[in-house]
């Protein structure tokens, strides 16, 4: 104890200590004292970690991927992430919140629930890239990678596929002649959503018979654009047949 009853640097140092020692001790305790201990739980928590200190406190939380081109908000979310991802490891949970973290949409299906159901043991993990980053980014699908392997569960031989999201207009162009026929239609596998115009544009000259334009979707399509046709008729043009036709 200090001279004024007060606990001192100097008590945490053995009996044998110098004075400078003690001095010293005593000088380092009162800068301690003045820290306020609110700053650790600053540092300590994902959301509030000073950013230049986001490397250390990933290491401290055991993250298994992690790259320093990541956006920060990409790397409080892996670090806020991660001891949930170690309780759930090597269950399709862990899988889930491991690439949710990493901004990922994913569908996982087991080999059970494939029709006709998959290889046994087998995990298809399915990505859908969400339009933040490169379409096509090895980097990022080698991290998604490694994500899905350090939380699978080891008995699971799993595969990556990766389903590129867009939305941009459907355009055609086509030039025919001296044929009986023509058809021009984009197959689309149901539920379809139609979200951007379709638009097609048509030249051919005298002899044509027949010339359909259809956007042919089965199923129940919502249509959020219209359908705009720009063609190019020869006199000789016996049909010309121009609508969208969706089954039902």
């Amino acid at each position: 104890m200090s001279a004024s009853g007060l606990f001192a640097g100097r008590d945490l140092l053995p009996s044998g200590s110098t004075t400078l020692e003690q001095v010293l001790a005593d000088e380092k305790w009162i800068r301690a004292s003045a820290l306020d201990p609110d700053i650790i739980r600053t540092i300590v928590n994902p959301a509030t970690c000073p950013s230049p200190l986001l490397p250390w406190l990933a290491w401290s939380f055991s993250v298994d991927v992690w790259d320093e081109a990541w956006s920060e908000a990409t790397k409080r979310r892996v670090i806020a992430a991660s001891p949930e991802v170690h309780r759930r490891k090597g269950t399709r949970l862990a899988v889930r919140l491991a690439l949710d973290a990493l901004g990922a949409q994913t569908t996982i299906r087991e080999w059970w629930e494939s029709t006709p159901p998959a290889r046994r043991g087998t995990l298809r993990v399915r990505v859908h890239a969400d339009g933040s980053g490169p379409i096509l980014d090895l980097k990022l699908l080698a991290q998604l990678r490694e994500a899905v392997k350090r939380s699978k569960p080891k008995s699971r031989v799993f595969e990556l596929e990766v389903a590129l999201q867009s939305e941009a207009p459907l355009l055609m162009a086509a030039t025919t002649r001296s044929i009986t026929r023509t058809t021009l239609l984009p197959i689309v596998p149901p539920p379809p959503v139609a979200v951007a115009p379709l638009l097609a544009a048509v030249s051919y000259g005298a002899g044509v018979r027949r010339l359909v334009i259809r956007p042919s979707t089965p199923g129940d399509t919502p249509a959020l654009a219209g359908l705009g046709v720009a063609a190019v008729i020869g006199r000789a043009a016996r049909k010309t047949v121009l609508y969208p036709y969706p089954y039902t």
